[in-house]
């Protein structure tokens, strides 16, 4: 009836017994019931705080049983929470929870405040560097001129070299002559793009610590340009032409193959120029005919059995002079072709 580990107690009334967990145990006893389940702690979680020893993220702890913790370098415990000892030692009570001291009042204790390792001159930064508190940490930077050997030590930049950059589509510009093994410690780099080409990323590179280039990045590339995006007019010269964008540049596609390009313009051939109803004195010169579209361009026609004369039209087989462009001979049609 009871759970292996209970206690089976007689009582005076129905059921005439009672199962007891022992002490640090949790649970109605029974067999069938929850029977007895030991009360233990989980791991707590604590800002910038690191466990002694170290415990995996799903450790359990036994009522009683210790844990210690202590703020990773870097920080502490706030000066406002009264916490004097660099490692706080917490017990697992038997109800489940965290106490320090015998209280649950506050037994833990984050560890929120930033050690500023360069005012308090805790770092290890050379003579050199300057240090530069970060969050929960520190830099040490090179004066102008030297270069990082290692995270807090520099050296003239005499020994550093930077290599040559490469990029598609454009050239690097140094704002120093390159050495013989490389560029020299702070030489700017620029870069310039072919046309059609646009820099993705603007900032200049500079030959920084450790002899590698600093923001260079895939972005440091020379993209393309989307001219026909960039300006819907693009190819607004030839109507009914699309603007195609090429790799660096773009084209203006060709007219379809029953088109022509007439007055920047793609037109039917079968359709014709369409200049005699633009220009209704297109065949104002010669007197009397008739203007005619052709594919490109338009003809000026004499009616038949007539041919041009002095600039009109006139029957083929009245007189004329020497000068006239007409066979007396015979009958010939002559028509002005106007080639534009």
């Amino acid at each position: 009836m009871c759970d292996p580990s209970a206690s089976c107690q007689t009582i005076a009334v129905a059921p005439w017994f009672a199962c007891a967990c022992p002490d640090n145990f949790g649970g109605d006893g029974l067999r069938t019931g929850t029977g007895c389940v030991e009360e233990r702690c989980s791991l707590p979680t604590i800002d910038n705080a690191e466990f002694i020893p170290a415990q995996a993220p799903d450790a359990m702890f036994s009522v009683s049983e210790e844990l210690s913790y202590q703020c990773q370098q870097g920080f502490r415990f706030a000066a406002a929470l009264g916490v004097t000892e660099p490692q706080r030692r917490l017990n697992c009570n038997s109800m489940q929870r965290w106490e320090y001291g015998g209280s649950e009042l506050n037994a833990i204790r984050p560890c929120l405040e930033d050690v500023n390792e360069c005012t308090e001159n805790v770092h290890n930064c050379d003579d050199t560097a300057t240090c530069t508190n970060t969050h929960g940490s520190f830099t040490c930077d090179c004066a102008l001129g030297r270069g990082r050997i290692n995270a807090t030590h520099c050296e003239a930049a005499s020994s550093f070299r930077c290599p040559a950059l490469l990029t598609l589509h454009g050239a690097w510009n140094y704002s120093e002559e390159r050495a013989v093994d490389g560029y020299l410690l702070n030489t700017v780099a620029t870069l310039t793009c072919l046309m059609g080409f646009a820099q993705f990323s603007r900032p200049p590179v500079i030959c920084a610590d450790g002899s590698e280039w600093f923001r260079v990045s895939n972005q440091s590339l020379c993209v393309n340009i989307n001219e026909c995006s960039a300006d819907s007019q693009r190819c607004a010269g030839v109507t009914g032409s699309v603007c195609v964008d090429t790799i660096g540049s773009y084209e203006c596609s060709p007219c379809e193959e029953s088109q022509i390009v007439v007055n920047n313009r793609c037109q039917d051939t079968s359709v014709g120029s369409g200049m005699c109803s633009r220009n209704t004195q297109a065949c104002a010169a010669l007197v009397g005919s008739t203007c005619t579209d052709t594919a490109v361009s338009y003809e000026c026609v004499c009616p038949a059995l007539q041919a041009a004369r002095g600039g009109r039209c006139q029957d083929a087989l009245t007189g004329g002079t020497a000068d006239d462009d007409v066979s007396k001979s015979g009958i010939s049609l002559y028509i002005i072709i106007a080639i534009v």
